[in-house]
């Protein structure tokens, strides 16, 4: 017994010493990265990426992880940043960001609970016009001598998550890019504008093109009835769009030089007075105009504008005259804040 208890001992002593010498030739530090190339300018690249609030949209945790629930800090973009999480798979912890170069990189530190901390890295470089070399990694250190467990460990099969991330977040701006790509948004002054208008709340959104057609046919008799010429082309001013409800506040309008000073009571006036506004020329059936309308909507978010109601749409040519959709031009116009 005693001889087996000496053996033992030896044989521990011994993994000590191969330990020990195992861990004086490991490395001390981990560094994990992956990279991708992305189809899209640095600084959308960059602005995705150091607005916290968006990760929702490509993080490989948050889409794999059901019990995962994050919570975003008092600030979500720059330095100071922070996010925190738990889970019951990931565990609890928090991300902040301490150290941003606009357009360059991002370094963030990050905290596992009862596990200690990394250091997260974002590097980014434009190496084509409206293409952009993204840089995801983790470092972190491992004290003498548990860095020998490193030798055993397939620390190369820890990048998984940034793979997934990487390829989440290529995916996730290039459809961005692609929706306002199609369309050119202009920041352009708004000069004061007046209307006489019908205007309807809750209407059902299936019935908005029988609701113009009648409404610009009553304001148009009224309208020829005194004499008087529209100064533009017919328009449709939404307030509300209930998405949730499929109904909308909006009026049918026609702009005229000056506000009038009598009109009948089922008709209103309208105006619009100087604003800032952002513009977009659509070309194409009706049916499709809602993509240019999101194309606006990316811009806005992207940009940190707000939106100020109505939406404006101009109808600028009349489909009783050229009959090919494909010609129709519609001048979108939201204003912003």
């Amino acid at each position: 017994m005693h001889a087996a208890l000496k053996f033992a001992l030896l044989f521990l002593l011994a993994l000590l010493i191969i330990f020990l010498v195992l861990g004086w030739f490991a490395p001390r530090e981990v560094d994990i990265s992956r990279e991708r190339i992305i189809e899209v300018p640095a600084e959308k690249v960059f602005a995705a990426v150091n607005d916290l609030s968006s990760w929702k949209h490509w993080s490989p945790w948050q889409q794999r992880d059901s019990t995962l629930k994050v919570v975003l800090g008092e600030r979500t973009k720059g330095e100071g940043a922070s996010y925190s999480w738990t889970s019951e798979h990931s565990g609890t912890g928090k991300y902040t960001v301490v150290q941003v170069e606009p357009k360059q990189s991002i370094l963030s530190e990050i905290e596992f609970e009862g596990q200690g901390k990394g250091e997260g890295y974002w590097r980014f470089e434009e190496v084509e016009p409206h293409k952009t070399k993204v840089s995801w990694g983790l470092r972190f250190k491992v004290p003498y001598p548990f860095n020998a467990m490193l030798l055993f460990q397939n620390m190369d099969s820890a990048g998984a998550d940034f793979d997934q991330g990487l390829d989440n977040l290529k995916t996730y701006l290039e459809e961005e890019a692609e929706k306002i790509g199609k369309y050119t948004v202009k920041k352009e002054p708004w000069m004061p504008k007046y209307y006489l208008a019908i205007r309807q709340d809750g209407l059902a959104q299936e019935k908005i093109a029988e609701f113009l057609s009648q409404a610009y046919a009553q304001i148009g008799a009224y309208l020829s009835s005194q004499g008087i010429t529209p100064v533009g082309a017919p328009s449709a001013l939404y307030y509300i769009w209930d998405e949730t409800n499929q109904t909308t506040d909006m009026a049918a309008a026609l702009p005229l030089r000056q506000k009038p000073e009598k009109w009948p009571q089922n008709l209103d006036t309208i105006s619009l007075e100087s604003d800032s506004a952002l513009v977009v020329d659509y070309y194409g059936s009706y049916e499709n105009i809602g993509k240019a309308h999101v194309a606006i909507d990316a811009y806005m978010k992207e940009h940190n504008l707000s939106q100020k109601a109505p939406v404006l749409e101009e109808y600028l040519t009349d489909p009783g005259v050229q009959t090919d959709p494909s010609q129709w031009h519609t001048r979108i116009v939201y204003f912003w804040k």
